[in-house]
């Protein structure tokens, strides 16, 4: 690691996080590998999401001390701790709508991290009335995690003297876009900058990888209801990202974070495909056979409609939307890239049969393995 200056310390607390503090300063020394002390502490906000959790098993390999905020029971997250050596990690209660519980996440860290993020508006089945009194069925919002989320999460970083903040938006991000996901994404970049104006801004393409959703989602539509939607064609271009690819880029960044200080990070892949061609290339591993329908935009959005209204929908208005839009590296962009962190992105094809061929209709890959009846 070439970040020796950092000290850190945090008080930690047993069982509940409350009595029985033990505060400890610490620097780099080790040879490297899960039991070296990278000399940096940092709290991951999101660490349970796709992204998130790769970046947990990342930084335990390399010695670096974590604060995981977690919504939810630590059972739901105690597998990750074993990715950490002794002592260097904890899992630590909050909400997003508890101040007091983020800066008991935040204190005492190097550098804070938000992953959080959705696809949609989180929903409960039955309404309830939100903050202002009004009936409702939404949990979060896409404004509340992608816009307010961010800046609420640097400005309370800054208030207990985190001098680092790495956020994750997406390719994509801009406030003006007529794509609800990329707009909000494009408000908290603005919304982050103006309360930590030093902070790092990761913007990924599509991501793809085993806990994908972007060719799981062509195969587990197809296996569940045999039809797969495409709109206006399914012409428009993606640049899809390996998750891991990601993950080693901000590795590298929260290594040297003052190197990357108010930079921003545009991570796509090396080759363009369109939403057509990525589900061509899906049934190509699986061999599946679904009905393809497609849809102009304006009708995709009124049956999506509908399905948004789920809990946990498969589609939303949004993401017809999101289908028919490009969102690649521009030319005009000055953002920094992989290669600007000497990283080499991973080709779609050299890893995607690893977790698709589960849904080949002949078996998976059971009729390959040799002696298997």
């Amino acid at each position: 690691m070439a970040n020796t200056r950092m000290l850190a310390r945090r008080a930690f607390s047993t069982g509940n996080f409350g009595v029985g503090k033990l505060e400890q300063g610490f620097k780099e020394f080790g040879p490297g590998g899960r039991s070296s002390v990278a000399g940096i502490t940092a709290s991951l906000f999101g660490g349970t999401g796709f992204l998130g959790k790769y970046l947990q098993f990342e930084l335990g390999k390399t010695g670096f001390r974590l604060y995981l905020a977690n919504r939810g029971d630590e059972q739901d997250v105690r597998a990750y701790k074993v990715a950490f050596d002794l002592g260097q990690w904890a899992s630590v209660p909050y909400s997003l709508r508890d101040e007091d519980s983020i800066k008991r996440v935040l204190e005492g860290s190097d550098i804070a991290i938000n992953c959080i993020g959705k696809y949609y508006d989180t929903k409960h089945l039955v309404p309830h009335r939100d903050a202002s009194g009004k009936l409702s069925n939404v949990n979060f919002s896409l404004e509340e995690i992608h816009i307010e989320a961010p800046a609420k999460l640097a400005e309370l970083a800054k208030s207990v003297g985190v001098s680092h903040f790495l956020h994750v938006s997406a390719l994509g991000a801009d406030k003006d876009s007529p794509v609800r996901w990329l707009a909000t994404k494009g408000q908290g970049e603005e919304a982050l900058k103006s309360v930590f104006p030093r902070a790092t801004i990761v913007r990924p393409g599509r991501l793809f990888g085993p806990e994908d959703r972007l060719l799981n989602w062509f195969a587990q539509n197809a296996a569940s209801f045999g039809v797969i939607p495409l709109f206006n064609g399914g012409n428009a271009l993606l640049q899809p990202t390996y998750a891991s690819d990601v993950v080693d880029a901000m590795v590298k960044i929260i290594e040297d974070p003052e190197d990357y200080e108010g930079k921003t990070f545009e991570l796509a892949g090396e080759h363009n495909f369109t939403w057509r061609e990525l589900m061509d290339f899906t049934f190509d591993i699986t061999y599946q056979k679904p009905r393809v329908v497609d849809l102009p935009l304006a009708v995709g959005e009124m049956a999506a409609f509908g399905l948004s209204q789920l809990p946990n929908p498969l589609l939303t208005t949004d993401d017809a939307k999101l289908m028919s839009t490009d969102v690649i590296l521009e030319p005009s962009s000055s953002a920094m890239t992989f290669q600007d962190l000497h990283i080499k992105p991973t080709p779609l094809e050299k890893v995607a049969f690893n977790y698709l061929y589960r849904y080949r209709t002949d078996g998976g890959h059971f009729p390959y393995a040799e002696g298997y009846h």
